[in-house]
């Protein structure tokens, strides 16, 4: 278990509505993912008391993809959307370890610098011994 669901395993008295989904063992549908956690979000904010300023969405792995796909760009991925400078209203901080080997840093520093050239608000961490998952 990392972030979020890790501190509030920990911390009973954690502040905050945390929403962790898990897809199933050996299931990569990632866009079957994202509009179920979509409808998740929304039932939640409508039924409970969300301040809708202060979602934050992170992921690890694929859902760290997944979270290009839930902000408020609506489509696409990665490139697609540091290309059409969608998500360039939307703060980002982008983690990466700089010897991951299923995403490799190149990859999340090229996209980075794509959404600079759009005026994004993004920032780039670069964890120099992580590899994909540290633990």
């Amino acid at each position: 278990m990392h972030g979020p669901p890790k501190i509030v395993e920990e911390d009973s008295d954690f502040p905050f509505i945390v929403l962790s989904p898990q897809l199933p063992l050996g299931d990569t549908s990632s866009e079957q993912a994202v509009v179920a956690f979509a409808q998740l979000l929304g039932n939640v904010v409508e039924n409970y008391a969300v301040d809708d300023c202060r979602i934050y969405i992170t992921g690890l792995s694929m859902g760290g993809y997944n979270t290009w796909a839930l902000t408020p760009i609506a489509a696409g991925y990665l490139d697609f959307v540091a290309a059409e400078c969608r998500a360039r209203d939307v703060p980002i901080w982008v983690l990466n370890g700089v010897h991951d080997t299923a995403v490799p840093f190149e990859y999340g520093k090229r996209m980075v610098n794509k959404m600079r050239t759009c005026g994004a608000d993004i920032h780039l961490t670069a964890y120099e011994y992580a590899n994909h998952v540290q633990t």
